[in-house]
């Protein structure tokens, strides 16, 4: 088959299907990179020898392709088909020779199979497709573990045209014809060669067989042709991660180290920040073959699924379909995944920087159709107790970002607040969910309350009146967060009976079937299933980061002393998040709280930890705090910027990170002391950099007046790129500074603002958000 360049940027997905009238979108490649030498070679060797004279499979092989070759010359009489016609009594002379012509016979059947897929003749392409289909159920193709014919003896096309990919090839090729009888034999060749075939289709040839499935779905006219390509795929995806969890952990070179439950998540955080995109050589390295096919399929999914749409891209249209099967499928990815998926650290990766952020956009996507499927997926991560411990902070982003983001905010509309309810509800419906996000989240020192923020915005919701949208509307709200409040009070409920039960040994506080049906809004006759045990140990808890001091405990452990030792966590969070409320009014009163409490000691150092560390803390309060000229504030500030590390970083890049914890004060003064102090400590992690630490002030200050002079649009006339070279010559002891560094600077500061990290509290940014929320028009509520 075809070299591939390795290059997994966005092309075409296809080509042209259907009537012609409809592209398919931009779509990401769903190409692999180049094979190796290795993998050329054990593909392209045969898998077996020619058939033994006499044997009962030649005849079953020359019998399907006489049919073949009769009715491909009764419908193919034109003169331009003439050699292949030719070709056609050719093989029929050598059939007759019997099996001792298996060799000739075998490659010349092939051959003509080609040419008529790429004769762009429909009748040729349709009897070339069947005929192929039924060599593929015959056992003639990739050793085929069932047919007729053993697996010792049968015949291997896929020999007579190199390797599978090639073959694979031939039969993507046939979508240039225009025809929906033909995209339904391309369907069904294609999924019989992965289903039915020893060997299966793997990296190359199995991207090529989604791609070109993935095709015909989106651009087929066919009322027919459409569902078979769809259910194609999802057989197809099922195959893949079926077979990545029966292979199991036999990588190549190494297995993912398993996580210590004292390391928990924090571990394996550590861990993939090694972890970039993978390389072909990565792959071949550290995966083994369906582990490979698992990992490039899952993130060509995500990638399509992230796709933007194009503005007025209503439900029919090619790109809106496409996101609406990507999503589809990446739920039957992972229904069918299992330990393998979740342990293996790639694919870790892949859920945490290639899922999350694609549910993330489509949550936020103009569709309810692709929000609703977003959300979907969202709840079946959550509600899986073997993913929650994997996406800890990647599920509470979402919560914070989207459901809590739609129930409150008034502009949001009634489809999105409703359905953030109805994904609420759900949720709510699993009594070891519940338990699961209270124990880690709302007793995690470091985690925000998910638990607690539940309970608020549903309680709210039942109460509330936007005046936004009809009466019937807000009924119809208040009363499902009413209900979402009912369910989860009888969650709780059997959760807790069944967990005291458990401890106390005492069978009568156990809650009947009925109990749990009616908690979790099911008949009681259906199964929770494995994914959803009702009151078994939470695993979560022994994945719980590290920073959490009850990560070993499990609930169904639990005693009297580890109850106390949840009580003192939440104590102990109670009152950060009192003293975070006191620092964002006044900020010393904040710092005297936090020492009267003994959360942190009378060292500035401990106080600058904490700065640095807590999650809540206004930026904008936290930079007045930090360049007050008090002595205690001033050793905090020389503490604070002593624990960032700058060494090797662009000068301006520095200056990016050491702001994105807090926002400069207006003060000229204030301005100096922080800055002083961090050319002090650029110039201590890169000595050789500048001549002094004054030179590094003066630039920093200098850069400072350009970002603010590039980035306000109430400043009409921008600074120069030669202006800001000439505010800084000679700043380097009576030296000029590289002309090309500060070029580099400027063009860098020019085209992106030093701004704060992303969710850091200021109560700048939320003040003009809240503006721009009020001016909002509400969403479409139908």
């Amino acid at each position: 088959g075809e070299e591939h360049d390795g290059d997994l940027d966005e092309v075409e997905l296809g080509t042209k299907v259907g009537n012609g009238e409809e592209e398919v979108e931009h779509v990401v490649d769903l190409e692999p990179p180049s094979r190796s030498a290795s993998q050329e070679a054990v593909e392209s060797s045969p898998v077996v020898v020619v058939p033994r004279v006499g044997s009962d499979e030649f005849v079953e092989f020359r019998d399907v392709t006489d049919k073949f070759l009769q009715k491909l010359m009764k419908n193919v009489t034109s003169r331009k088909y003439k050699p292949l016609r030719d070709r056609c009594r050719e093989v029929a002379v050598q059939m007759e020779k019997g099996a001792d012509s298996a060799h000739i016979a075998v490659p010349s059947t092939m051959r003509v199979i080609k040419e008529c897929c790429e004769s762009g003749k429909g009748v040729a392409v349709d009897l070339a497709l069947d005929c192929l289909h039924k060599f593929i159920e015959h056992g003639f193709v990739g050793n085929v573990t069932g047919g007729s014919a053993p697996v010792s003896d049968c015949f291997d096309l896929a020999f007579a045209v190199n390797t599978m990919d090639e073959l694979v090839d031939v039969v993507c090729a046939c979508i240039e014809t225009s025809d929906e009888t033909i995209y339904l034999r391309i369907v069904q060749v294609l999924l019989s060669l992965a289903k039915s075939t020893a060997r299966g289709l793997h990296h190359g040839a199995l991207l090529a067989t989604v791609r070109t499935t993935y095709n015909i779905y989106l651009n087929t006219k066919s009322a027919g042709v459409r569902p078979s390509a769809r259910a194609s795929l999802t057989q197809v995806v099922s195959l893949v991660f079926e077979k990545l969890e029966s292979d199991g952990l036999e990588a190549k070179s190494r297995v993912a180290a398993p996580v210590n439950k004292s390391e928990g998540l924090e571990g394996q955080q550590v861990a993939m920040k090694e972890n970039k995109e993978m390389n072909e050589e990565e792959m071949n390295e550290y995966l083994n073959s369906s582990q490979k096919d698992a990992y490039l399929l899952f993130r060509a999914l995500c990638k399509l699924s992230s796709k933007e749409l194009p503005e007025g891209s209503g439900p029919e249209t090619t790109a809106h379909r496409s996101k609406l099967l990507s999503l589809e499928l990446i739920r039957s990815a992972l229904e069918d995944s299992g330990h393998v998926f979740r342990t293996e650290e790639r694919f870790i990766y892949l859920l945490r920087h290639y899922l999350v952020p694609s549910l993330l956009s489509n949550c936020m996507c103009s569709s309810m159709t692709i929000v609703d499927g977003a959300l979907d997926l969202f709840e079946m991560l959550v509600l899986r107790q073997s993913i929650r411990p994997i996406l800890k902070l990647e599920i509470a982003s979402i919560f914070s970002t989207v459901i809590f983001r739609f129930l409150e905010s008034p502009a949001s509309g009634f489809p999105r607040r409703k359905r953030a309810l109805r994904v609420l509800s759900n949720i709510c419906k699993d009594p070891q969910c519940m338990a699961d996000l209270f124990v880690n989240y709302d007793c995690d020192k470091f985690s925000s309350n998910v638990f607690e923020k539940i309970v608020s915005v549903l309680n709210t919701a039942s109460q509330s009146w936007t005046g936004f949208m009809d009466e019937k509307y807000e009924n119809d709200l208040r009363k499902t967060a009413l209900q979402a409040i009912a369910i989860l009070i009888q969650s709780l409920r059997v959760w807790s009976v069944e967990t005291r039960s458990r401890m106390e040994g005492d069978p009568t506080l156990q809650t009947t079937e009925e109990e749990v049906a009616r908690a979790s809004g099911r008949d009681s006759t259906t199964s929770l299933g494995k994914d959803f045990p009702r009151y078994e140990t939470s695993s979560s808890l022994a994945l719980a980061p590290a920073t959490f001091e009850i990560s070993g405990t499990t609930l169904s452990e639990a005693t009297e002393i580890d109850t106390a030792r949840f009580q003192e966590t939440l104590r102990h969070k109670r009152m950060v998040e009192q003293a975070i409320a006191k620092f964002n009014k006044k900020p010393k009163v904040g710092v005297a709280f936090l020492i009267e409490q003994k959360i942190v000691t009378d060292e500035p150092s401990s106080v600058a930890q904490f700065l640095s560390q807590a999650e809540g803390i206004d930026a904008t309060l936290m930079g007045e705090y930090l360049g007050e000229a008090d002595d205690f504030n001033v050793k905090v500030m020389h503490a604070y910027t002593d624990e960032q590390e700058f060494t090797g970083l662009e000068f301006d890049e520095a200056i990016r990170r050491f702001l994105s914890g807090f926002r400069l004060p207006g003060e000229a003064q204030k301005i100096d002391r922080i800055m002083e102090k961090f050319a002090s400590r650029f110039c201590q992690c890169n000595p050789d950099v500048f001549a002094t630490a004054d030179t590094a002030y003066i630039l920093a200050y200098s850069i400072i007046m350009l970002n603010t002079d590039a980035h306000n649009p109430q400043v009409k006339n921008k600074m120069s790129k030669e202006e800001f070279l000439r505010n800084n010559r000679g700043i380097n002891d009576n030296r000029d500074l590289d002309p090309s560094v500060l070029e580099g600077i400027y063009e860098r500061i020019v085209r992106s603002e030093i701004q704060l990290g992303g969710g850091v509290k200021d109560s700048k940014m939320d003040s003009a958000l809240a503006k721009a929320t009020e001016a909002a028009t509400p969403l479409n509520m139908s």
